[in-house]
Protein backbone atom coordinates (compact mmCIF):
# COMPACT_ATOMS: atom_id res chain seq x y z
CA UNK A 1 0.00 0.00 0.00
CA UNK A 2 1.15 2.90 -1.04
CA UNK A 3 0.72 6.20 1.81
CA UNK A 4 -0.10 9.53 0.44
CA UNK A 5 1.84 12.27 2.57
CA UNK A 6 1.59 15.39 3.30
CA UNK A 7 4.59 17.06 5.26
CA UNK A 8 3.73 19.99 7.50
CA UNK A 9 7.19 21.59 8.89
CA UNK A 10 8.02 25.16 8.37
CA UNK A 11 11.38 25.21 8.23
CA UNK A 12 13.11 24.92 4.72
CA UNK A 13 15.52 22.84 5.36
CA UNK A 14 13.95 19.97 7.83
CA UNK A 15 11.22 19.98 5.01
CA UNK A 16 13.81 18.78 2.34
CA UNK A 17 15.78 16.86 4.74
CA UNK A 18 12.21 14.78 5.52
CA UNK A 19 11.34 14.60 1.74
CA UNK A 20 14.70 13.39 0.65
CA UNK A 21 14.55 10.94 3.65
CA UNK A 22 11.08 9.59 2.22
CA UNK A 23 12.14 9.57 -1.18
CA UNK A 24 15.23 7.62 -0.96
CA UNK A 25 14.19 4.95 2.04
CA UNK A 26 10.54 4.87 2.07
CA UNK A 27 9.30 3.49 -1.01
CA UNK A 28 5.67 3.01 0.77
CA UNK A 29 5.65 6.79 1.26
CA UNK A 30 4.32 9.11 -1.75
CA UNK A 31 4.32 12.68 -0.66
CA UNK A 32 1.28 14.37 -1.84
CA UNK A 33 2.08 17.88 -0.37
CA UNK A 34 3.91 20.55 1.55
CA UNK A 35 2.39 23.17 4.09
CA UNK A 36 3.89 25.45 6.44
CA UNK A 37 1.24 26.92 8.68
CA UNK A 38 -1.33 25.10 10.25
CA UNK A 39 -4.10 26.78 7.74
CA UNK A 40 -2.54 25.64 5.03
CA UNK A 41 -2.24 22.15 6.55
CA UNK A 42 -6.29 22.18 7.79
CA UNK A 43 -7.15 22.99 3.80
CA UNK A 44 -4.83 20.63 1.94
CA UNK A 45 -6.09 17.77 4.29
CA UNK A 46 -9.03 18.35 4.27
CA UNK A 47 -8.67 18.59 0.75
CA UNK A 48 -6.91 15.92 0.13
CA UNK A 49 -7.69 13.11 2.74
CA UNK A 50 -4.21 11.99 2.64
CA UNK A 51 -3.27 8.80 4.53
CA UNK A 52 -0.52 9.98 6.49
CA UNK A 53 0.65 13.51 8.01
CA UNK A 54 4.01 14.49 9.38
CA UNK A 55 2.76 17.30 11.60
CA UNK A 56 5.60 19.49 13.04
CA UNK A 57 4.21 20.61 16.43
CA UNK A 58 5.81 23.96 16.38
CA UNK A 59 5.05 26.41 13.47
CA UNK A 60 5.74 29.93 12.87
CA UNK A 61 2.07 30.59 11.79
CA UNK A 62 -0.49 28.47 14.26
CA UNK A 63 1.38 24.74 15.51
CA UNK A 64 0.32 21.18 14.57
CA UNK A 65 -1.71 20.32 17.97
CA UNK A 66 -3.87 23.27 16.02
CA UNK A 67 -4.38 21.54 13.07
CA UNK A 68 -4.97 18.33 14.77
CA UNK A 69 -8.06 19.82 17.05
CA UNK A 70 -9.43 21.41 13.45
CA UNK A 71 -9.61 18.22 11.35
CA UNK A 72 -11.05 14.81 11.19
CA UNK A 73 -8.15 12.37 10.96
CA UNK A 74 -10.27 9.44 11.78
CA UNK A 75 -8.40 7.75 8.58
CA UNK A 76 -5.16 9.58 8.88
CA UNK A 77 -2.44 8.13 10.20
CA UNK A 78 -0.54 10.84 12.53
CA UNK A 79 3.21 10.99 12.93
CA UNK A 80 4.37 14.32 14.79
CA UNK A 81 8.21 16.15 15.00
CA UNK A 82 9.45 18.37 17.17
CA UNK A 83 12.57 20.00 18.31
CA UNK A 84 11.50 20.16 21.59
CA UNK A 85 11.56 18.24 24.33
CA UNK A 86 8.49 20.08 26.17
CA UNK A 87 5.10 19.80 27.60
CA UNK A 88 3.99 19.51 24.10
CA UNK A 89 5.74 15.63 23.92
CA UNK A 90 4.97 14.73 27.16
CA UNK A 91 1.43 15.51 26.13
CA UNK A 92 2.23 12.69 23.27
CA UNK A 93 3.81 10.27 25.56
CA UNK A 94 0.89 10.28 28.33
CA UNK A 95 -1.70 9.54 25.57
CA UNK A 96 0.66 6.74 23.66
CA UNK A 97 0.93 8.58 20.62
CA UNK A 98 3.70 8.30 18.22
CA UNK A 99 6.33 11.04 17.36
CA UNK A 100 10.31 11.82 16.24
CA UNK A 101 12.28 14.09 17.50
CA UNK A 102 14.43 16.45 15.34
CA UNK A 103 17.23 16.38 13.47
CA UNK A 104 15.02 13.30 12.41
CA UNK A 105 16.87 9.80 11.54
CA UNK A 106 16.55 7.20 9.47
CA UNK A 107 16.03 4.20 12.15
CA UNK A 108 13.86 6.23 14.08
CA UNK A 109 11.49 7.26 10.58
CA UNK A 110 11.10 3.72 9.46
CA UNK A 111 9.90 2.72 13.10
CA UNK A 112 7.47 5.15 13.29
CA UNK A 113 6.06 4.47 9.64
CA UNK A 114 6.16 0.83 10.24
CA UNK A 115 4.69 1.35 13.98
CA UNK A 116 1.36 3.30 12.77
CA UNK A 117 0.63 1.26 9.59
CA UNK A 118 0.71 -2.28 11.47
CA UNK A 119 -2.64 -3.48 11.60
CA UNK A 120 -2.44 -4.56 15.15
CA UNK A 121 -1.79 -0.75 16.30
CA UNK A 122 -4.43 0.95 13.99
CA UNK A 123 -6.93 0.34 17.42
CA UNK A 124 -4.44 2.21 19.67
CA UNK A 125 -3.52 4.60 17.21
CA UNK A 126 -7.52 6.14 17.52
CA UNK A 127 -7.29 5.61 20.95
CA UNK A 128 -3.82 7.60 21.43
CA UNK A 129 -5.61 10.74 19.39
CA UNK A 130 -7.95 10.76 20.96
CA UNK A 131 -6.34 11.20 24.58
CA UNK A 132 -4.35 13.56 22.77
CA UNK A 133 -7.42 15.76 22.20
CA UNK A 134 -8.91 15.21 25.22
CA UNK A 135 -5.88 16.65 26.94
CA UNK A 136 -5.48 19.41 24.51
CA UNK A 137 -9.31 20.65 25.69
CA UNK A 138 -8.59 19.90 29.64
CA UNK A 139 -5.92 22.65 29.28
CA UNK A 140 -3.63 20.53 28.39
CA UNK A 141 -3.14 18.54 31.43
CA UNK A 142 -3.81 14.84 30.93
CA UNK A 143 -6.86 12.90 32.37
CA UNK A 144 -5.14 9.26 30.90
CA UNK A 145 -2.13 7.64 30.81
CA UNK A 146 -1.12 4.90 28.21
CA UNK A 147 0.94 1.94 30.46
CA UNK A 148 2.72 -0.36 28.15
CA UNK A 149 1.46 -3.81 29.02
CA UNK A 150 3.21 -7.47 27.33
CA UNK A 151 3.93 -4.72 24.11
CA UNK A 152 0.22 -3.19 24.05
CA UNK A 153 -1.19 -0.24 25.38
CA UNK A 154 -3.77 0.04 28.57
CA UNK A 155 -5.37 3.54 29.58
CA UNK A 156 -5.43 4.73 32.95
CA UNK A 157 -7.21 7.56 34.88
CA UNK A 158 -3.80 9.41 36.10
CA UNK A 159 -5.89 10.23 39.71
CA UNK A 160 -6.83 6.32 39.77
CA UNK A 161 -2.94 5.70 40.23
CA UNK A 162 -1.77 5.54 43.83
CA UNK A 163 1.35 4.37 43.68
CA UNK A 164 4.03 2.76 41.35
CA UNK A 165 6.82 -0.08 42.39
CA UNK A 166 9.77 -0.71 40.21
CA UNK A 167 9.96 -4.92 39.63
CA UNK A 168 11.79 -7.03 38.03
CA UNK A 169 11.52 -6.10 34.28
CA UNK A 170 9.59 -3.10 34.57
CA UNK A 171 7.01 -1.95 37.59
CA UNK A 172 4.01 -2.56 39.14
CA UNK A 173 1.09 0.21 38.89
CA UNK A 174 -1.37 -0.22 41.81
CA UNK A 175 -4.98 1.59 41.64
CA UNK A 176 -7.78 1.93 43.19
CA UNK A 177 -10.34 -0.25 43.17
CA UNK A 178 -7.63 -2.81 44.67
CA UNK A 179 -6.04 -3.36 40.90
CA UNK A 180 -2.91 -3.76 39.79
CA UNK A 181 -1.13 -4.04 36.15
CA UNK A 182 2.42 -4.62 35.09
CA UNK A 183 4.25 -2.76 32.88
CA UNK A 184 7.18 -3.70 30.31
CA UNK A 185 8.81 -0.07 31.14
CA UNK A 186 10.86 1.01 34.16
CA UNK A 187 9.87 3.37 36.83
CA UNK A 188 12.05 5.95 35.26
CA UNK A 189 10.40 6.39 31.97
CA UNK A 190 7.10 7.29 34.20
CA UNK A 191 8.97 9.05 36.85
CA UNK A 192 9.45 11.40 34.28
CA UNK A 193 5.82 12.02 32.89
CA UNK A 194 4.16 12.12 35.83
CA UNK A 195 6.56 14.06 38.48
CA UNK A 196 4.99 17.58 37.00
CA UNK A 197 1.63 16.11 38.03
CA UNK A 198 1.80 15.44 42.21
CA UNK A 199 3.65 12.24 42.18
CA UNK A 200 7.29 11.96 43.82
CA UNK A 201 9.96 9.46 44.13
CA UNK A 202 9.92 8.71 47.45
CA UNK A 203 12.78 5.97 47.07
CA UNK A 204 14.89 4.25 44.38
CA UNK A 205 12.08 2.19 44.01
CA UNK A 206 8.60 3.89 44.35
CA UNK A 207 6.45 6.40 43.14
CA UNK A 208 3.64 7.95 45.04
CA UNK A 209 0.98 10.00 43.73
CA UNK A 210 0.75 12.86 46.65
CA UNK A 211 -2.92 13.20 46.93
CA UNK A 212 -2.59 9.47 48.10
CA UNK A 213 -0.73 9.57 51.26
CA UNK A 214 -2.83 9.54 54.58
CA UNK A 215 0.75 10.29 56.71
CA UNK A 216 4.02 10.17 57.04
CA UNK A 217 5.90 8.74 59.98
CA UNK A 218 9.54 8.69 60.18
CA UNK A 219 10.58 6.51 57.15
CA UNK A 220 7.56 5.52 56.37
CA UNK A 221 4.82 6.65 54.26
CA UNK A 222 0.86 5.11 54.80
CA UNK A 223 -0.82 5.35 51.34
CA UNK A 224 -4.74 5.48 50.90
CA UNK A 225 -5.21 1.79 50.09
CA UNK A 226 -3.21 0.85 53.14
CA UNK A 227 -0.16 0.11 51.76
CA UNK A 228 3.22 1.32 53.55
CA UNK A 229 5.96 2.88 51.26
CA UNK A 230 9.76 3.78 52.30
CA UNK A 231 10.69 6.99 52.32
CA UNK A 232 14.74 7.79 51.70
CA UNK A 233 15.75 10.27 54.57
CA UNK A 234 17.21 12.39 52.12
CA UNK A 235 13.82 13.00 50.18
CA UNK A 236 11.72 13.54 53.48
CA UNK A 237 12.48 17.17 53.69
CA UNK A 238 11.50 17.59 49.62
CA UNK A 239 8.32 15.52 50.13
CA UNK A 240 7.48 17.38 53.41
CA UNK A 241 7.67 20.91 51.44
CA UNK A 242 5.36 19.85 48.78
CA UNK A 243 2.68 18.47 51.29
CA UNK A 244 2.86 21.80 52.55
CA UNK A 245 2.11 23.68 49.24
Amino acid sequence: MILRTIIVEDEPLSRLFLDNLLSEFCPDVNVIARATSEDEAVRLIEEMQPDLVFLDIELQQGGGFGVLQRINCSNTHIIFTTAYDHHAITSIRFSGGCYISKPIDLESLKSAIKNITDDANAAHERKAISHLLETLSNNNLPLHLAILISGAYEYVRVTHIIRIEAVDKGCCFFLKNNTAVKSDLELKEYEKLLCDHDFFRTQVQHLVNIAEIKKIEGEKIFMSNGSIVPLSAKREDELNNKLNK
